[in-house]
């Protein structure tokens, strides 16, 4: 998991991200890259050491206006295509680079879930009070260094990725913030705003499509449980591959978790992880283990012949491979199908877990809403603050609200933000998440307000690899290193059974 920050880490750290690149900004001489190197920029936006031309050839330059004429089309009449055979072709086929963005932003749904004002609150409690902002920077720097969006020290695109994570780990506290999450973002910054690159990580990591929540949260239960799934639809399509694998000691936890938790970047060339990406974003996560079967098919006779050193370069040098993108897609789909026949193409959540958030529509006391105002009012500029107030969430357990701010933040309470109207003061409960270690959190005594009322939930899933203790069925388990983000009871009379996590 990430580094704790300190209050004065934190301040430092998101100065240097305000005043960007200005006149007086502190950036060492190893944190921008020597660029005199580079002699290419591909079309994505990667440099390269060496002098090549990309230049596509005009027939593919018109070919692909062509496709993104149609497209926009289909996108200005998106409820008629948005299920149809069309769709699914033109996916397949590929979505033009001019047309990602606002396609992806389509296909995830982002505008049914945005709740306006909440990223901007989101933005300011992150940098306010996120415990992960260490980690985030960290990351922000060593995230894409050749590409042109992020090679620049605390520039638009840094301070754009910086601040998604920051956002997202006060949105989604249980998880908080963890490594692999930053190449995500990044990518979803190179074809969507900041705001709308939030909600697509939003759906990504939180709705059942794609549940990436289990790859990321301590303990990494559906990340373990893929590995196990990968080895049996490994076995059960190659048996003859599996078998030489297993005799050269290959397992598929060498090298599936990182092409599952960063979703194949940097393990295909980029232009192919888009691909990719277009089918995940249309079918969801199945293509991910589809893809990790593909990429061991197609290049099966070679692994036949190769000893353990061997297969493990190969497996690290795909990104360098020079691979036929419709081959692959087409394999892709082939495989999929195949998955789905045999009923292996996703994993089966062994327990659906309850309603995560809850809304409590009854006055905080005047200490609590005070508090709120206080630490979302600096990032809420946009926002009428006579019409609007950003609320508090707090955990579940009915006690007495502590009467000190400072440690209702030490506490973990000022953990999300919603903003409604004035006079209307509402506690938003909620948390999210899973690790491997199984609690009963009716045993948990965290303070929080009464008279709970349902409303939006949110969701987890504990997989077959977890250790849920059997004897407490609705047990939930949490983020060890977050244990003020206490999941739900599921036996609360007001809690609410759940499909997502947004």
């Amino acid at each position: 998991m990430a580094n704790r920050t300190t209050a004065n880490e934190r301040m430092s750290i998101v100065a240097k991200y305000d005043l960007g690149r200005e006149e007086g900004a502190a950036i060492e001489d190893w944190e921008d890259p020597d660029f005199s190197v580079y002699k290419s920029t591909d079309r994505y936006g990667f440099m390269h050491t060496h002098p090549v031309d990309f230049t596509p050839p005009d027939k593919l330059v018109q070919l692909e206006r062509e496709r993104a004429v149609k497209w926009g089309v289909m996108i200005s009449k998106w409820h008629k295509f948005q299920n149809s055979d069309t769709l699914r072709r033109r996916v397949s086929k590929g979505i033009p680079n001019s047309v990602r963005g606002s396609v992806w932003k389509h296909v995830l749904d982002t505008d049914s879930i945005r709740e306006e004002g909440v990223y901007s609150v989101m933005k300011e409690l992150g940098r306010q009070t996120s415990p992960d902002i260490h980690q985030i920077d960290l990351d922000v720097l060593r995230t894409f260094r050749t590409h042109i969006m992020y090679r620049r020290r605390y520039d638009i695109k840094q301070q754009a990725l910086f601040h998604v994570l920051v956002a997202y780990s006060m949105y989604n506290p249980t998880l908080g913030y963890c490594q692999g999450m930053s190449s995500i973002a990044a990518v979803l910054l190179m074809y969507l705003n900041e705001e709308d690159a939030f909600w697509a990580m939003v759906v990504l990591i939180g709705s059942p499509k794609f549940a990436m929540h289990g790859l990321l949260i301590p303990g990494l239960p559906k990340l373990l449980a893929s590995c196990e799934l990968h080895g049996r639809s490994r076995r059960r399509l190659f048996p003859k591959l599996d078998k030489h694998l297993q005799s050269q000691h290959i397992d598929p936890s060498d090298y599936c978790p990182a092409w599952f938790v960063k979703c194949f970047l940097d393990t295909i060339p980029f232009q192919l992880t888009l691909r990719v990406w277009d089918a995940m974003m249309f079918e969801g996560e199945r293509v991910l283990m589809a893809t990790s079967l593909v990429l061991l098919k197609i290049n099966k006779k070679n692994m036949l012949k190769q000893s353990e050193d061997d297969i493990r370069i190969s497996l690290q040098e795909l990104s360098s491979q020079q691979l036929n993108e419709d081959y692959v897609i087409a394999e892709l789909e082939s495989v999929l199908s195949d998955l789905v026949k045999v009923n292996m193409a996703v994993l089966r959540p062994v327990v659906e877990l309850q309603s995560l958030r809850e809304l409590n529509r009854h006055a905080l006391d005047k200490s609590v809403t005070e508090d709120a105002r206080t630490t979302a009012g600096a990032g809420t500029s946009g926002i009428a603050t006579a019409t609007a107030m950003a609320v508090i969430s707090v955990p579940s357990t009915p006690s007495p609200l502590p009467n000190n701010s400072q440690s209702r933040r030490q506490n973990g309470l000022v953990r999300t933000a919603h903003i409604y109207p004035s006079n209307s003061y509402q506690s938003n409960a909620s948390t999210a998440g899973a690790s491997s270690t199984g609690v009963n959190p009716s045993s948990s005594s965290h303070p929080n307000t009464s008279n709970h009322n349902p409303s939006q939930s949110r969701y987890h899933y504990s997989y077959a690899s977890t250790s849920v203790n059997p004897s407490h069925p609705n047990s939930v388990p949490v983020n060890p290193s977050r244990p003020n983000a206490v999941p739900v009871n599921p036996s609360h009379p007001n809690t609410v059974p759940s499909q997502t996590l947004l």
